[in-house]
């Protein structure tokens, strides 16, 4: 894709599908999700019982995560256009093609849902847990929907952010721990908006660890998990009608771009940067116009990814 400059924005409109749009959600839709008749919170989900003992994938003291496994992995990609009662998310076919071009590129093994229901999403994230990921070397999941801030939406109804990695932590799918499970989300997380910052052109405890190479050793249960979030906590996150989202188009270029020469974490902070840097909303409504939008990344990984 090419680099979009402040200066040469498309004109945008939000009832026009050549515009961009929000990814946000609406006023008044009921915050409790239900899980076969239980409420559910945002809370993490901790503690299961564990059928399959945990093969270390890397050694304990090793820098860099195994990705010389047998197959690269599974790749989910949840894209949402039509929802009940809320506006299509027009453009992002732009998105879903373009990011499922790219897994194949780097050999993930691509799974597209389109329009789900929560229980719908619910299935295909505790069918995935239950496969062998063993000769695998990581698991990814895209999500592309409407959102605020700690909940997305299935084609039906909202449900907290954290059901989409509760189902895959090393306690529930122990052929992944130890592995990478990078989480993508493409929608909004509140209303705010960004004004940008226009710059201008410069003239404690210790706690003591074992230091012996034992055979097996321990992790925590939510760690080798990275979720990247398309926009900052309580912002919105924009998305060109006829071209895609800024951060998913951004995404896929640096994986082109630079999946074969850098680290994953640089990688994701190049596109942080292409984002920011790159992009300025042109909207019709002042609220919305001109504005700008920041990634952020929340990891748990514990090595490097290359």
């Amino acid at each position: 894709m090419d680099r979009h400059s402040e200066n040469s924005r498309d004109e945008m409109c939000t009832d026009n599908k050549n515009s961009n749009a929000i990814d946000a959600w609406p006023l008044g839709w009921k915050k409790e999700v239900k899980e076969k008749g239980k409420a559910i919170s945002s809370k993490m989900v901790f503690g299961s019982s564990v059928t399959q003992k945990p093969i270390a994938s890397s050694n304990r003291h090793d820098l860099y995560y195994n990705m010389d496994n047998t197959r690269r992995g599974v790749a989910l990609i949840f894209n949402h256009v039509n929802f009940g009662g809320m506006s299509k998310r027009h453009g992002t076919e732009h998105d879903r093609y373009r990011i499922v071009n790219v897994l194949k590129y780097l050999h993930f093994e691509p799974r597209v849902y389109n329009d789900l229901s929560y229980f719908q999403i619910l299935d295909v994230l505790n069918a995935v847990a239950k496969e062998n990921h063993t000769d695998a070397d990581c698991l990814i999941i895209v999500v592309m929907t409407h959102g605020n801030l700690g909940m997305l939406y299935a084609r039906d109804q909202h449900y907290p952010v954290d059901v989409l990695w509760n189902k895959i932590t090393g306690d529930k799918c122990p052929t992944l721990a130890g592995k990478p499970k990078l989480i993508f989300i493409q929608a909004c997380r509140g209303y705010e908006v960004d004004d940008g910052v226009k710059l201008s052109s410069r003239a404690g405890d210790q706690v003591d660890a074992v230091t012996k190479n034992p055979t097996s050793y321990t992790i925590p249960a939510n760690a080798d998990i990275l979720v990247m979030y398309s926009t900052f906590a309580g912002y919105a996150s924009f998305r060109i009608c006829q071209q895609g989202s800024w951060f998913i188009q951004s995404l896929c270029t640096e994986l082109e771009q630079k999946a074969k020469t850098h680290s994953l974490l640089d990688i994701l902070t190049f596109t942080t940067g292409r984002v920011a840097l790159d992009y300025v909303s042109s909207m019709t409504n002042p609220r919305t116009d001109n504005k700008k939008q920041i990634p952020s990344i929340v990891s748990h990984l514990t090595r490097l990814l290359h």
